[in-house]
């Protein structure tokens, strides 16, 4: 009897096996083969990743738009001259501080160096390489000006853009050219600085509303 049970259980498992030869699979096989198709590691975050790259590319391209916008704006700004002891006196600044609401500090300072290369340009360059001391003294201005803005020191932040824009920035003037230079370009240029820091304070809660509230700060 038990002979008969073991020849019943060989003769089954012969019949479940594949012919050699055959290509064929049995069902027992097909269904471990599909067992392990199902176990193999597939990219699943493919799509993730494609995604996210297109994201900061698309938030890159924002940046640059935005910085070109405002420089677009300064060089606007850059024809309209305040009578000053030093011709380069306009209205470049204002979008610059301006854009701390929806740029960093830092590509707000950016924005605010192309500004005045710009003006220096409608200018005719009068003081030739020194406003690349200039350039670099509005790029630190604008930037803390953003840094005091971003931390809320939103009324410290008027007066210490006046002075470090108004007094301290024509101080290397002072030994660069000549102590009359400075004192003169004192006369002017805070009152040129003040106009401009006047116009931002109109202008940054209307935008303040706008960009904060829809696409916030882009760093």
């Amino acid at each position: 009897m038990e002979e008969h049970v073991f020849t019943l259980i060989g003769v089954k498992l012969v019949a479940h096996r594949t012919p050699q030869g055959s290509f064929a699979l049995c069902e027992s096989e097909a269904s471990v083969k599909k067992r392990l198709t199902g176990t193999e590691i597939t990219p699943r975050y493919d799509n993730k990743i494609t995604k996210r790259g297109n994201g900061m590319d698309r938030q890159r391209l924002m940046k640059l738009t935005l910085v070109a916008m405002v420089a677009a704006i300064c060089a606007v700004g850059a024809v309209i001259k305040i009578p000053a002891f030093i011709a380069t006196a306009a209205l470049d600044s204002a979008p610059a501080f301006l854009s701390v609401v929806f740029l960093s500090p830092v590509l707000a300072g950016v924005a605010g160096v192309i500004g005045h290369f710009i003006t220096a340009l409608t200018s005719g360059f009068p003081l030739g390489p020194l406003h690349i001391i200039i350039a670099v003294e509005m790029f630190i201005v604008v930037w803390i000006f953003g840094i005091m803005h971003n931390k809320g020191m939103h009324f410290w932040k008027w007066p210490v853009a006046l002075i470090l824009n108004g007094v301290v920035a024509p101080l290397p003037f002072y030994f660069i050219i000549s102590p009359a230079f400075y004192w003169a370009s004192l006369t002017s240029l805070p009152l040129a600085t003040l106009i401009n820091l006047i116009i931002v304070a109109v202008a940054m809660p209307i935008l303040s509303k706008v960009f904060v509230r829809k696409a916030g700060r882009l760093h």
